[in-house]
C-alpha cells in the first residue's frame, strides 16, 4: 500500500484532486481522487518497484484567487533581504514566472494579474503540488535553490505519509 495526503501549506485538506501512480516507465498504474480529508490510497502494488505519485488539479482554479497586494509586499521584503520566506513553499508560490528564483520581475507580473492586465502567469501553473520533504538548500538564503522532494520511491513495504502541499502561485500569505 501506498498513501497520503494532500494539504494546502495551512494543513486545510484538499478534497477532489485526481492522484496518479506511475511505473518505472511512466505507463499509468492506478488513480484515486483525493477524500474529504485529502488522502488518497493505491492498495495491492508489488514490493521492491519504484513509484511516481502524480496529482494533477481536475479543478478550475483562478489565478486571481488568494493573490493580494499583501503577496507583493512579502515577495519585495524576500526579495530586500528584509525577511525570509517562512518555507520554501512560499519561495516557490512567489516565482510566478517559473524561472527559478523570486525576482522583481515576479512583483510586475504579480501585480498585472492583481490589477486585471493579465487573467493568468503564462509560464506558471496556477497551482503546483510539492512533496511535503521540499526544502530550500540553505534556509538561510532563499535564493540558494529548493531540493525539491522526491515523488518517486522504491516500495519495500507499505508506505504512509506520502504527502503533498497545494501550492497556490502567487500567494505568499497561505
Amino acid at each position: 500500500m501506498l498513501s497520503g495526503q494532500i494539504t494546502r501549506l495551512n494543513e486545510t485538506p484538499v478534497s477532489g484532486i485526481v492522484v496518479h501512480l506511475l511505473d518505472w516507465n511512466e505507463g499509468l498504474i492506478a488513480a484515486d481522487t483525493t477524500d474529504a480529508q485529502g488522502t488518497y490510497a493505491f492498495d495491492d502494488l508489488v514490493t521492491d518497484q519504484e513509484y511516481t505519485v502524480v496529482p494533477q488539479d481536475n479543478q478550475a482554479v483562478s489565478y486571481l484567487e488568494e493573490v493580494s497586494t499583501l503577496d507583493l509586499v512579502i515577495a519585495a521584503r524576500i526579495i530586500l533581504g528584509i525577511q525570509l520566506p517562512e518555507s520554501p513553499f512560499v519561495y516557490v508560490a512567489g516565482d510566478v514566472n517559473n524561472s527559478g528564483s523570486l525576482t522583481t520581475l515576479d512583483l510586475v507580473l504579480m501585480r498585472r494579474l492583481i490589477l486585471g492586465v493579465d487573467t493568468s502567469f503564462q509560464d506558471s501553473p496556477a497551482v503546483r503540488y510539492l512533496p511535503s520533504n521540499t526544502t530550500l538548500n540553505n534556509p538561510n538564503n532563499p535564493f540558494g535553490g529548493i531540493n525539491y522532494g522526491d515523488t518517486t520511491l522504491l516500495l519495500n513495504t507499505d508506505t504512509t505519509g506520502f504527502d503533498f502541499f497545494q501550492v497556490k502561485t502567487g500567494n505568499l500569505n497561505p
